[in-house]
Formats: structure tokens, C-alpha cells, sequence
């Protein structure tokens, strides 16, 4: 049986209308239409998928494909500090590898025990987070460092997807607990992952942890209604 990740929305509105005091401090540019962009560097370097349904690098107002690894499709879901992009592309035979780009190269960065996997986030060491897909299509989370992709394990459930990672290598992300009866964003790091709790509800997940392990992401405060959170 699949178990799927809940996907956690937040709905808000704006009480008071804008008010300008100041000249603004942006400009802003246009990415050709139909673009999916997934992320942003502080250099203003954004990836994500074009619309041949594979992974680009925007840089300057130039953007450049970063191609497959041999198969129709890819995708470009994050970049670090110092310009390296994970994603996951099709290879030849159609299965999804994760991947890096670096200084215009596509490294195939494999499969987890043959399974799919999928890129999610990177660091400025080029460790990547992630997740593969099992033989029933359930998520498993995973760390590639050194050369190597190892699984995280999970909060009890065999199922987790990691979401971020940071400079130090800690992961985060959001598995099921025993028994499916719940989910919550966890941070992974020394080898342990750690249930970080929920605002009251029962369900949480997290999206992204800053270097100093300060964790954003979404919660239920009770049944019904979900908030943002900072866990630190």
C-alpha cells in the first residue's frame, strides 16, 4: 500500500493595504513564460524546469538547460551557496536519478538498493538530500555525502522524504510515525533523526533548516487549521 506525504498549505490574506515610504530596492525580471522556477541562490541564480521539461539555470538574464542524463526529462530543485544544483533527471531506460550540476557538468548521482531517487536539496559541500521511491511507491529518505547514498531511516514507518539540508549536514524533512497514524517533520544528524514535534496538532513538515538549525515549516494547531513554524 502507497502512503502519501500530506502536503501542508497555509492560507493567509493582508489585513491593511500596502503603503510606500521609500524608492524600491528591487527590480524585477521576467523568466520566459511557462517556467517552473524551485529556487534561488543569494546571487540571484534561480533553477527549476523549462518548458521542454528539463532543468535550467537562470543566471543574468541567461538561461541555460542543464540537459539529462539520457533520458526525455529532468528537474532542478535546488542550488547551494556556491552554485551547485541537485535535481533528478530520466536516464535512458526512463528511471529518475538524482543528480548534480557543477561548472556545466551532469553527475548521475545513482539509485538507493535500485530504486528511483529524486535530488531535493544540496549544500556547499555538494551533499545531497532526497528521497528514492520503494517497490510499493513509498518515499525513502536519503544523504548522499562522500560518494555515497545511504538511507536515513524514518520515525517508525519506513517512510520519510528529506526536504533540506544544511552546511553542517543536518537533514530535514517529514515521515509517517508508526503505524501511519501521523506525520512529522524531523531533523537528521550524527546518524539520529529526531521527531520535532507539532503546534498542537497532530501532523507536521518541515521544508528547510539555515545553518544555524533553525527548521522552517508548516504544522496543524489542532484538527483543522495549519501554521507556519520555526523550530530552533
Amino acid at each position: 500500500m502507497r502512503h502519501s506525504l500530506l502536503a501542508l498549505l497555509l492560507s493567509s490574506s493582508l489585513a491593511a493595504p500596502f503603503t510606500a515610504h521609500s524608492q524600491p530596492l528591487y527590480t524585477m525580471h521576467f523568466l520566459p513564460s511557462n517556467t517552473t522556477p524551485h529556487a534561488i541562490d543569494a546571487g540571484g541564480r534561480i533553477v527549476g524546469v523549462g518548458t521542454d521539461g528539463r532543468g535550467f539555470l537562470w543566471s543574468r538574464g541567461v538561461m541555460a538547460s542543464l540537459g539529462t542524463l539520457g533520458g526525455g526529462a529532468s528537474a532542478a530543485a535546488a542550488i547551494s551557496a556556491n552554485s551547485q544544483v541537485a535535481g533528478s533527471s530520466d536516464a535512458k531506460n526512463g528511471v529518475s536519478h538524482a543528480f548534480v550540476y557543477k561548472g556545466g557538468t551532469l553527475r548521475d548521482l545513482g539509485m538507493l538498493q535500485g530504486r528511483p531517487t529524486f535530488g531535493t536539496a544540496i549544500n556547499a559541500s555538494g551533499q545531497v538530500a532526497g528521497y528514492a521511491l520503494d517497490r510499493n511507491g513509498n518515499d525513502r529518505a536519503f544523504l548522499y555525502s562522500g560518494g555515497k547514498m545511504s538511507a536515513i531511516g524514518s520515525l517508525g514507518s519506513g517512510v520519510a522524504r528529506a526536504t533540506g539540508i544544511n552546511n553542517a549536514g543536518a537533514v530535514t524533512g517529514v515521515s509517517f510515525l508508526r503505524g501511519f497514524t501521523a506525520q512529522r517533520a524531523f531533523v537528521y544528524a550524527n546518524g539520529v533523526m529526531k521527531d520535532i514535534g507539532t503546534l498542537g496538532g497532530p501532523s507536521s513538515a518541515a521544508a528547510a533548516i539555515n545553518e544555524r538549525g533553525e527548521v522552517a515549516g508548516m504544522s496543524f494547531v489542532n484538527a483543522d487549521i495549519q501554521h507556519a513554524f520555526l523550530y530552533r
